[in-house]
């Protein structure tokens, strides 16, 4: 979590390659798969504030773990080996914008300063 804490990336406990293998029958596949049984685990808190963000960051791991290969829309995203090994090899920098997503708060706008009015009985 320090490494994150600080910006760093993750060291993932894996290759990160597919070496032509499907994703699904990779470590990373499994690993993606228990990562997403962890969002399953507390899906309220992955998607309560923002579902849309959290849905397009999480879609990676969706996609590597196999667990939405029934779905046409994944199955056809899964088809493509080369987008695949793409992202395997953003996996690191995911794992840190999730984390960041979460752990970061929006920016706010910055107040506008008032403008200075001169104190009463002083004269300008």
């Amino acid at each position: 979590m320090s490494v994150l804490e600080q910006g760093g990336l993750p060291e993932l406990p894996f290759e990160l390659t597919l070496g032509g293998e499907p994703a699904e029958e990779t470590p990373i596949g499994d690993w993606c798969a228990g990562f997403m049984e962890g969002v399953f685990s507390d899906e309220s808190a992955w998607f309560q504030d923002d579902e849309e963000a959290a849905a397009t960051l999480l879609l990676p791991f969706m996609l590597l773990s196999g667990l939405f290969d029934d779905e046409p829309d994944m199955a056809e995203l899964a088809k493509d080996q080369q987008r695949q090994e793409s992202l395997v090899v953003q996996l690191p920098e995911l794992v840190l914008d999730l984390y960041l997503h979460y752990r970061v708060p929006p920016e706010t706008s910055k107040p506008k300063p008032r403008k200075k009015t001169p104190a009463k009985g002083k004269k300008r």
